[in-house]
């Protein structure tokens, strides 16, 4: 004897159920593999640059960020002022201002060849999973940093965040992260933070200083020496920053070194 059976109306209501929670699972799983195809994809400012760069022979490469490189020291202890300054600045080494630019595309050749030991050389660290960093700007004026995280099985991810920089006239750094992106997929602003506090510096100065600026927080003036050795009088200190498409833009202001135990 066979208990009585559930109506029609209810036979259906049950199949639509099932049928509707079904499409949820679908659509969910294809929502997570959408996007876990597009926190992996690789963003096409970031291959385009490291295609050019792999073109390169290694030489060229060498080349290159030694130029790049020998240029920079060359403005940095330049004694004159830049030309659209000579009128105004003073007469004295000290107050005068040079500007001088960093081109993205030798900047990223240089990053590439030696990145981790260029930072380091500036008392920074960057976390061992990190394999490349790479450097360009908006039309904005905005800073793009972007970085290739090697951990874990599935290979490398690209990260991108994009910065406005300001710079006070003493020489204080703070930036503002507007839009950070894993791959191809906008991610959380939280998460790219946690990301970029995991940098480091061991400069004697202490502090977290690549992690300070890329997570927003202040970053007083740093003074570096112009003059070399123990009877130098000049030190140096960043007090602009003007970030295009191609380069960024230096000022440099020139003051008078400060010493605990002055030279007799």
């Amino acid at each position: 004897m066979t208990g009585p059976k559930p109506p029609s109306g209810g036979r259906r209501w049950i199949k639509r159920l099932g049928i509707a929670a079904l499409i949820v699972v679908v659509v969910i799983a294809a929502i997570a593999g959408y996007s876990y195809q597009r926190a992996r994809a690789v963003p096409e400012r970031w291959k385009k640059e490291q295609d050019r760069i792999a073109t390169m022979a290694p030489s060229k490469q060498l080349a290159v960020a030694e130029s790049l490189r020998n240029r920079l020291i060359n403005e940095w202890t330049a004694a004159e002022p830049s030309a659209e300054f000579r009128e105004t600045d003073s007469d004295s080494p000290i107050g005068q201002r040079r500007r001088f630019a960093i081109p993205y595309d030798e900047l990223n050749v240089w990053l590439h060849v030696e990145g981790r030991s260029l930072l380091e050389g500036l008392g920074i660290t960057l976390p061992g999973q990190v394999q490349h960093a790479m450097v360009s700007g908006t039309a904005d004026g905005n800073l793009v940093f972007a970085i290739e995280d090697g951990a874990g099985s599935g290979g490398g991810r690209i990260y991108t965040m994009t910065f406005d920089i300001d710079i006070a006239k003493d020489g204080t750094l703070t930036s503002t992260l507007l839009s950070a992106q894993a791959g191809k997929l906008d991610i959380p602003a939280e998460a790219a933070a946690q990301l970029l506090a995991a940098t480091g510096t061991n400069s004697s100065s202490g502090g977290n200083l690549l992690g300070d600026l890329l997570t927003g927080k202040a970053v007083p003036p740093r003074d570096l020496p112009i003059d070399p050795g123990d009877q130098g009088f000049r030190d140096g200190r960043i007090v602009g920053l003007e970030v295009n498409e191609k380069q960024i833009v230096v000022t440099r202001l020139t003051i008078r070194q400060q010493r605990d135990d002055p030279p007799d």
